[in-house]
Formats: structure tokens, C-alpha cells, sequence
């Protein structure tokens, strides 16, 4: 099984990785667990660094094509963009990952891992621009933040980290594949 990622970041290919491996094993007992060949592609995005509202999924969008171009025999190319969503009723913002899944026929799933609040003032930063790892990075003696635990690492004071978040957003992205029928197929009586 060959997986493309469009990020370079070890903690997006970590947790596609360990998804895709996790996917693909259940419900084979007794039998080894099935390691994707998983391949990183340093693709940009797209959309700018601390992406909002729509650009988060056009963003995973974009580096699941690109990465889907760099190896065009893969079996599945895989783009993850995390940034700020709210919904339009809302003034608060949320961080959440968007996903996309593109298999070798071309069909595309989207998936949203959890979404989470940030302290006022690391949001106000990042609706600015400045990224949110420049944030958060000093205040929590990390400069790599993004390439780490994440932001979620730290305000969980470790029990849930970004590459958790990544294989939660692969995992719903992955959804319509598990009842393909359901979503391919004519609407059940």
C-alpha cells in the first residue's frame, strides 16, 4: 500500500502513517498488521501559512493533488491543512485539521479532525497571520511547536497531540470508503 502525504512535516506523515496502518489492519486477526509505504512530499499549500475558514480545506486539497502528481502510482495521496474555522453564526474560532484522501481512481473524501479553542490572544495573533507556533512556541519553551506535540500537546499538558489529530482527521476522511455502497451507490428504501 503506498501513500503519498503533501507535507513534509514529520508529525503529518507520523500520524497519516500510523492511520492508514491502523485502517488497514483492522479486522485482520491473527495476520500482521499491514505497513503502508508512506512517501513525505514538501508540496506548499496554496493558501497562506495560518490558513482560515475555507482556505483550510482548499489547502489540504492542494497537497493531497500535489502530492497525488509527485507519485502518480500511489495508491493514496493524502493532504492535511490545520488552521482556524468558526461557523458563521459564531464570533469564536476553532483550530481543526481538514483532510483530504484521494485514491488512485480519483475519488476525494474530506474529513475534519477535532476542533479545539485557542486562549483569546493566540487567536487574535493568528487571525493576523503570525503563526500559531510563533505564538505558542515561546510561551511553551518550544520553538518546533508545529512539528512536535502542536499547539494541543501543550494546552493538553500531553494527553492528546497533533499527530493524534492528524490520524483523527485521515480517519474521517477515510469514512466513505468503509460503506462505499452507501455513498457510491443508490439511496437504500
Amino acid at each position: 500500500m503506498q501513500v503519498a502525504v503533501g507535507s513534509a512535516n514529520p508529525v503529518k506523515v507520523a500520524g497519516s502513517g500510523a492511520e492508514f496502518g491502523r485502517i488497514l489492519s483492522t479486522n485482520r486477526p491473527g495476520k500482521d498488521a499491514i505497513k503502508p509505504d508512506v512517501k513525505p512530499f514538501d508540496v506548499g499549500s496554496g493558501v497562506p501559512e495560518q490558513p482560515r475558514g475555507a482556505q483550510v480545506l482548499k489547502g489540504a486539497r492542494n497537497r493531497a493533488r500535489k502530492a497525488r502528481d509527485a507519485w502518480p502510482g500511489c495508491d493514496y495521496a493524502v493532504g492535511v491543512e490545520a488552521g482556524l474555522v468558526r461557523y458563521p453564526e459564531e464570533k469564536m474560532h476553532l483550530e481543526a485539521q481538514a483532510c483530504v484522501v484521494i485514491d488512485r481512481n480519483g475519488w476525494e473524501t474530506h474529513g475534519w479532525g477535532p476542533g479545539f479553542q485557542y486562549p483569546a490572544w493566540v487567536t487574535e495573533g493568528a487571525l493576523r497571520g503570525t503563526m500559531v507556533s510563533e505564538i505558542l512556541g515561546p510561551v511553551a519553551n518550544d520553538p518546533r511547536l508545529g512539528s512536535t506535540t502542536g499547539a494541543i500537546g501543550y494546552l493538553t499538558e500531553g494527553r492528546f497531540d497533533r499527530s493524534q489529530l492528524t490520524q483523527m482527521a485521515v480517519l474521517m476522511a477515510f469514512l466513505p470508503r468503509f460503506k462505499r455502497d452507501l455513498y457510491l451507490g443508490p439511496a437504500p428504501n
